[in-house]
């Protein structure tokens, strides 16, 4: 069925078709509680040439819910702390040290998952 609040009302008939009781209201609320999780079509490097850029490995949404309504927020951490959106998929790696990726998927009920991933940009 479809997530969200439910009214039923309930009400006792005689015999003869008289309803000879009060109504009964039962609310049932049903929600989604499941989160959704992301697969990846390749492995993530973990080490990579500073002065490189990678393209981040295509990821699928999997939910209980479309997943078309679901969000998902690339981030990566530069090794200087900086935090920069991911728009296009590539992350390039302009310092020496750890870059953090994190992928946070959002479901449209706020159901959510969080990945994240470590690659490490060495001097040639």
């Amino acid at each position: 069925g479809k997530y969200g609040v439910y009214q039923f009302v309930y009400q006792a008939k005689d015999a003869s078709k008289r309803e000879n009781s009060a109504p009964i209201t039962k609310t049932i609320t049903v929600y989604d509680s499941t989160a959704p999780t992301l697969t990846f079509d390749r492995e993530i490097i973990k080490e990579i040439t500073v002065g490189y850029q990678y393209v981040l490995p295509t990821y699928t949404v999997y939910d209980n819910a479309p997943t078309e309504e679901s969000t998902v927020h690339i981030t990566v951490i530069t090794p200087r702390g900086l935090a920069e959106t991911v728009t296009d998929g590539k992350v390039k790696f302009l310092y020496k040290g750890t870059y953090k990726i994190t992928y946070l998927v959002i479901d449209a009920d706020g159901n959510n998952n969080f990945y994240a991933f470590e690659i490490i940009a060495k001097e040639a």
